[in-house]
C-alpha cells in the first residue's frame, strides 16, 4: 500500500514537470515570435523615435489600389516599399515617393536592383524617411545609390521642404560655416562632413541648397544634366534623368537635428553631410524646434 502511494506521488510529480515544460516551451515560442516581429519592425523603421499618435505600416507599391488603377509605365516591372500611416498625410507620401518615377522611368534601363526604406524621424510633428534605390548595372563600374529623402508635416498632411523650416539666406550659410566644429560626425561608409562649406562661397552653397526646396520632378524638368558619366558623349535619358538625381542636395530630420545631404560626386564614397543641432540655427528657424 505504501509502495503504491509512493508510486502515485512519483507519477504526479512527473506529470507536473511535463505540463510545466510544455507551458515554458509555449511561452518561449510566443516570446520568440514576438521578438522576431519586433526585430523586423525595428529594422523597418531604422530605430527611429516612435513617440507619435499614428502608426506606420510598410506596404508595397504593387499592392496599392490607387497605383493599380493608373496607367503608370513602371508599375508592372518595378515595385518597392512605401509608408502608410492611415492619416491625411498618406496622399502626400505616395505622391512624393512615386511622382518623380513617371518622369525618369524607362524600361530600356535597369532602374533599380534593390530598394531600402529607412525612417529617421517619427514624431507627432514630422515624419522623415528615405528610399534608397541601388543600381548595380550603371554605365560605370560602381553601384549607384539614388537616395530620395522626404519629410512630411504630420499635422497638416503636407510635404515640407528646407525653406519651410529655415530662412535660406547668406547669413544662414555663414552660421553653418561658423558652427562647423559642432557638426556631428556622420556614420556609415562614404559619409563625411561636407567639404562644400570649405570649398564654396556662401552664394554657391545657397544656390546648392535651393535644390532642397523642390521636388525631384521639378528638379528633373528644370533640365539639369549630370555630365560626369559620359565625358562629353551624347547624353541619354539615363544621363539626363536618373543620374541627375544622384547629385541633388536634400535633407532629413532627426530629433533636435537638421541633416543636409550634399553629394559631392556620384560615387557612394563622396556623400557630404551637414548634421547640425537646431539649437545652433535657432535664429533662422521658421517653425518650432523639433
Amino acid at each position: 500500500m505504501k509502495q503504491e502511494k509512493y508510486l502515485n506521488k512519483i507519477i504526479i510529480c512527473i506529470l507536473c514537470f511535463v505540463f510545466a515544460g510544455c507551458a515554458v516551451n509555449k511561452n518561449v515560442e510566443e516570446n520568440t515570435e514576438s521578438e522576431i516581429t519586433n526585430t523586423v519592425e525595428s529594422e523597418n523603421i531604422n530605430k527611429a523615435k516612435r513617440d507619435s499618435s499614428y502608426k506606420i505600416e510598410i506596404v508595397n507599391t504593387a499592392d496599392i489600389y490607387e497605383l493599380k488603377v493608373q496607367d503608370l509605365p513602371w508599375f508592372e516591372t518595378f515595385n518597392f516599399n512605401v509608408i502608410e500611416t492611415h492619416t491625411k498625410a498618406d496622399s502626400a507620401i505616395l505622391e512624393a515617393v512615386t511622382g518623380w518615377l513617371n518622369v525618369v522611368y524607362t524600361d530600356e534601363i535597369d532602374f533599380s536592383d534593390s530598394t531600402y526604406l529607412d525612417i529617421m524621424c517619427h514624431s507627432d510633428k514630422y515624419l522623415s524617411f528615405c528610399n534608397t534605390f541601388e543600381n548595380s548595372s550603371p554605365p560605370c563600374r560602381y553601384n549607384l545609390y539614388q537616395r530620395d529623402y522626404i519629410t512630411i508635416d504630420m499635422t497638416t498632411g503636407e510635404r515640407v521642404f528646407l525653406d519651410d523650416l529655415v530662412e535660406l539666406n547668406e547669413d544662414f550659410i555663414k552660421c553653418l560655416k561658423y558652427n562647423k566644429n559642432k557638426l556631428a560626425k556622420p556614420g556609415g561608409m562614404g559619409r563625411g562632413i561636407s567639404r562644400t562649406l570649405d570649398n564654396n562661397t556662401p552664394e554657391e552653397i545657397l544656390e546648392k541648397l535651393q535644390e532642397c526646396t523642390v521636388t525631384n520632378e521639378d528638379y528633373l524638368n528644370s533640365g539639369y544634366i549630370c555630365p560626369i558619366l559620359y565625358n562629353g558623349k551624347e547624353p541619354s535619358d539615363y544621363t539626363t534623368k536618373y543620374t541627375a538625381l544622384l547629385m541633388k542636395a536634400s535633407f532629413y530630420l532627426e530629433e533636435g537635428r537638421l541633416i543636409i545631404v550634399i553629394p559631392e560626386n556620384i560615387l557612394p564614397t563622396t556623400l557630404g553631410i551637414i548634421n547640425i543641432s537646431v539649437d545652433d540655427i535657432e535664429p533662422f528657424l521658421k517653425v518650432e524646434k523639433w
